[in-house]
């Protein structure tokens, strides 16, 4: 600390008894640096701290573009051969690759990094650190057993004192193995908020997604040659990745006009995300992370035309545009909360900017949902509509008010986006009991 109460991170490395201090360059008050060591573990920035300002610090410092994992990547590479002067010389030179490739392919949880950094560098945040709850999420499955089930499971017998990372080869991953995960997630898969808390159920759909995820890794395992087909736990005499039952999360017509109508305090957040809940309503349902990225550019007369970003994301050729229409109330909508800025590069709104990376996006767009899901279900309730309304309750609308007004499948798989109508079929697939028994009264 130069200046009191102000300090600069550095990183201390220590060599055969010898330290030598390298700095990040990150000045940061002292009071903020206590604050931020609260509030990081193993599993990384606790979920209660959600002030940008850390979020980012966090980022610097402990991302894939990090001093620190830079620092680490050095003194992996040099190995037995590490000097202070080598590593200062690689150090400060930010423009040298040393990227390192894990040499154990043959884990599972380097197979869940991996796909992580993977995902991060494609700028997809959120299946990064979905991979990476996995990751966190097994790990705590496999430290829960005692030792007559790892015997059990084939697995290496622990002592109280053991620090050992987590450990799992693929040819460990059995139908059995998995059977008891499913069956401790669904009663301990919440890890616990407080330190000393308690753990709580997972739902089914939360089991089913983070299974998807295994058994992703496991396919490219068994595609770069690390573990035998045969050995392929996830079928039908093995295992079978439970798929939670679709609830219902669509609003009768009667109930969306109640929304539209609602007479909202005029500007601020009731009446902002009444406005924006409908707008990705009449927007075919777009959802949150596309509205956000829209651009005046994308805007034609009374049209709208975008690629999703989920779409983009995993392809990259054959990107279909979805085309939506503007109605008076779209247009409304614009002139109340877009970007004044209409240049045709710029956000059609205003809630981010091309000064943010991806992460801070995808947080300050999380933190819109998440207030507009506070807002709409205020509205709901004023309403006496019955049951939580959230953002993805606009799209549900959209798809299962077009299909109880007889439009067809294939157009209604158009408007959303979807690739192929299978998936719209089982998007919808909670909603056509009910318009059966419709049709069925018509018989007496």
């Amino acid at each position: 600390m130069k200046i009191e109460g102000t300090g600069i991170i550095k990183i201390l490395i220590t060599f055969k008894r010898e330290q030598k201090l390298y700095t990040t360059g990150i000045k940061i008050l002292s009071t903020d640096w206590a604050k931020l060591q609260r509030n990081v573990d193993e599993n990384g920035l606790s979920s209660k701290l959600r002030d940008s300002k850390f979020i980012e610090l966090y980022n610097q410092l402990y991302d894939e573009n990090s001093s620190l994992k830079r620092a680490k990547a050095i003194i992996e590479k040099l190995g037995e051969s590490f000097t202070f002067e080598d590593f200062k010389y690689l150090f400060s030179k930010p423009t040298i690759s040393v990227e390192i490739t894990k040499k154990d392919t043959n884990n599972i949880f380097i197979a869940l990094e991996n796909k992580s950094q993977t995902m991060l560098k494609n700028d997809r945040i959120g299946s990064a650190d979905l991979y990476r709850t996995v990751a966190g999420s097994l790990s705590r499955f496999l430290f829960s057993l005692n030792n007559d089930e790892r015997y059990e499971l084939n697995l290496p017998i622990l002592n109280k004192k053991s620090t050992d990372k987590a450990f799992l080869e693929f040819a460990q991953i059995t139908p059995i193995l998995l059977q008891k995960y499913e069956k401790w997630m669904l009663k301990f898969g919440k890890s616990a908020q407080k330190k000393n808390g308690i753990a709580t159920p997972a739902s089914s759909t939360t089991v089913g997604i983070y299974l998807r995820q295994l058994r992703t890794v496991y396919n490219d395992a068994i595609g770069q040659g690390i573990v035998n087909r045969d050995l392929y736990p996830f079928t039908q005499k093995g295992f079978v990745i439970p798929s939670g039952r679709n609830e219902k999360k669509a609003l009768t017509k009667e109930e969306v006009k109640k929304i539209m109508t609602y007479e909202a305090s005029p500007n601020n957040f009731e009446e902002r995300s009444r406005d924006l809940w409908i707008f990705s309503y009449l927007s075919n349902g777009m959802n949150f992370s596309d509205i956000c990225r829209l651009t005046w550019g994308d805007v034609n007369g009374n049209q709208v035309k975008f690629v999703r970003k989920k779409t983009a994301n995993t392809k990259k050729s054959d990107l279909k545009k979805i085309t939506i229409t503007l109605f008076p109330e779209s247009f409304a909508i614009i002139e109340r909360w877009g970007n004044k800025d209409k240049n045709a590069a710029a956000y059609l709104f205003p809630f981010i900017n091309e000064t943010m990376n991806e992460r801070a996006k995808k947080e300050t767009i999380r933190q819109l949902i998440k207030i507009t899901n506070k807002w709409v279900n205020r509205i709901a309730e004023k309403l006496g509509i019955e049951g939580d309304v959230n953002t993805y309750h606009a799209r549900h609308s959209f798809a299962t008010i077009l299909l109880r007004s007889d439009a067809p499948i294939p157009f209604i798989s158009q408007s959303l986006g979807h690739s192929n109508i299978a998936t719209t079929e089982a998007y919808l697939g909670s909603f056509e009991d009910e318009q059966v028994q419709g049709y069925l009264k018509a018989l007496i």
